[in-house]
């Protein structure tokens, strides 16, 4: 019972990738705090929604099937991102 359990687990986060990085201004390189990053599949779903902290920085665990990040930030142009095997993400937003 317990070995089934362990494998069920260790199955699930293999499927799981973990990202971290920051957001900051493209002009001056300050840290972006409270911008919000939405982890989207390939239909345009939210699996999961984060926000930086007031250094800019993040980190989420997506899961195999996500594929674009959305950061958005009142005040700052929208992006969006194609989500690749590099796990170190450095996002620059521009004014509106």
């Amino acid at each position: 019972m317990v070995f089934t359990v362990v494998l069920l687990t260790a199955g699930f986060a293999m499927g799981q990738t973990e990202y971290k990085g920051k957001v900051s201004t493209k002009k001056g390189n300050d840290p972006i705090g409270l911008a919000t990053i939405k982890v989207l599949d390939n239909s345009g779903h939210v699996l999961e929604t984060v926000s930086t902290d007031g250094n800019g920085k993040f980190n989420f665990t997506a899961p195999a099937d996500a594929v674009t990040i959305e950061i958005s930030k009142k005040g700052y142009k929208p992006r969006t991102l194609a989500l690749t095997k590099k796990k170190k993400i450095k996002i620059k937003m521009l004014k509106e």
